[in-house]
């Protein structure tokens, strides 16, 4: 009696009416919910924590009577709470109130959990965000240090869950799909181990559903590198995260000051952790094709550079999914994004207007494109310091072209920290193609040149 106490959050409006419940299920004794009150007061002034029921699993006994369809109950061993328990504007205390009861994904198991938000100010406060009008915003607070990692719906991940997957993906490869299938296994294989006959848990298990951890994990990772790289107090993220055009524009609006913060921070690692004696001494540059992905099929999707003018990029979304008018309530796959999906019924030619700026004489390495048809990325240039310190990193929708190389190194070069010289060596294996491209461009005025062209 006294640990189930200790377990139920003083929130639970009807606790000790949950208690008398427990412990009549448990043990077919009934007391009245003012009994159990005076018992566990009594034993509180007393200092006094009796093992009274000893040889029965406290948090069996609350998850089995939360589950229990003949009780309407709060009950429950995650009682998930505001991320902060005064308003950010007045500094009052919150009153919570019950939103919602959800499910809770721990490593081993699924919980039921209950979901307690407060309103204050014009601001509407939850497990791990806020909203301001019609805007949901997280702060530090809101992420840093947290039991539960929450962003709407019925899904619950304990943080556990989240640091697992990174694990997974660092040392596995594990994908989306494949973690939340892997999930789904372990937690069935353990219910069927336990399960009893006629058992409710087996009949409709909640499971974890791909889309809805991708969403929550690359929304808070993101969140979690912003602060990590930057001074920033508070970002705006999705108000719906399953919402394909918000989580996408979300994306695509913090990716550049991203890439900026990324560079800055650990251009200037060397002032903050102790490296080799020969450290920042060379700026290197290497493409890896090998972690490609479908993508839009248009190529000639512009970026404009100051220095070099307009470069055909590619589109990076991915193909759209479409009905399949010939088989009705299946889906097919197309060559285009929803921005181009108009050209999938088009006799567009796929071409290219990329062509290297030095003959086969000057230099036997191309880099331009070769496969017109291909329909995934070209994987990942990436740029990193000679101690090994990765500075600066982009996806390829298009080949490792010189122009290509050179606008991501002119951008590399403008976010460097100023608080540390530039490397005055440059290591690349189509170096001599860079800089045959470099000469010849400035050479013809196909170069603007500015202060990045000058220190390159």
């Amino acid at each position: 009696m006294y640990f189930l106490d200790c377990k139920l959050d003083e929130l639970i409006s009807k606790k000790y009416d949950d208690i008398s419940n427990m412990v009549q299920l448990t043990y077919g004794v009934k007391y009245d919910g003012i009994m159990i009150q005076s018992i566990l007061n009594l034993l509180k002034s007393d200092n006094t924590s009796l093992n009274l029921f000893s040889s029965h699993n406290v948090d069996k006994i609350i998850n089995n009577y939360s589950e229990d369809h003949h009780f309407l109950t709060m009950a429950s061993l995650h009682t998930i709470k505001p991320f902060t328990l005064s308003c950010l504007h007045c500094h009052l205390p919150l009153k919570l109130q019950f939103k919602e009861k959800v499910n809770v994904f721990l490593m081993d198991h699924i919980d039921n959990g209950v979901i307690f938000i407060a309103r204050c100010c014009h601001i509407e406060y939850h497990t791990n965000s806020y909203i301001k009008g019609s805007k949901r915003y997280v702060n530090r607070q809101s992420l840093y240090n947290q039991k539960y990692i929450y962003f709407g719906g019925k899904c619950v991940l304990y943080i556990d869950v989240l640091l697992r997957y990174v694990s997974d993906l660092i040392n596995m490869y594990a994908g989306f799909e494949n973690f939340c299938g892997a999930y789904n296994d372990t937690i069935t294989s353990v219910l069927l181990q336990h399960a009893r006959d006629n058992d409710l848990k087996m009949k409709d298990p909640p499971v974890l559903e791909r889309r809805l951890f991708e969403n929550i994990w690359l929304i808070y990772s993101t969140s979690i590198l912003k602060f990590f790289l930057s001074t920033s107090t508070e970002i705006d993220i999705p108000y719906h995260i399953s919402n394909h055009d918000e989580r996408n524009l979300f994306f695509a609006s913090q990716l550049p000051q991203l890439e900026r913060d990324f560079i800055v921070y650990w251009s200037s690692h060397m002032l903050k952790f102790e490296c080799d004696s020969q450290c920042c001494k060379a700026i290197v540059i290497d493409g890896f094709q090998k972690p490609n992905r479908f993508i839009c099929g248009f190529m000639q999707e512009l970026i404009h550079s100051e220095e070099l003018g307009d470069i055909e990029w590619g589109c990076g979304f991915r193909p759209e999914m479409i009905p399949d008018k010939q088989n009705p309530g299946y889906w097919k796959n197309t060559k285009y994004c929803p921005k181009h999906i108009d050209l999938e019924y088009t006799q567009s030619v796929r071409c290219s207007t990329d062509k290297d700026d030095y003959n086969v004489g000057d230099c036997n390495v191309s880099r331009t494109d070769r496969y017109y048809t291909r329909q995934t990325s070209y994987g990942v240039v990436h740029t990193m310091y000679n101690c090994g310190i990765i500075v600066n990193f982009n996806e390829l929708y298009r080949s490792e072209s010189p122009t290509r190389v050179l606008h991501r190194l002119f951008t590399t070069i403008d976010c460097v920290s100023s608080s540390v010289p530039l490397p005055k060596y440059l290591i690349y294996d189509n170096a001599c193609g860079l800089l045959l491209t470099f000469r010849h461009r400035l050479e013809h005025g196909q170069i603007h040149r500015t202060t990045r062209t000058d220190v390159l």
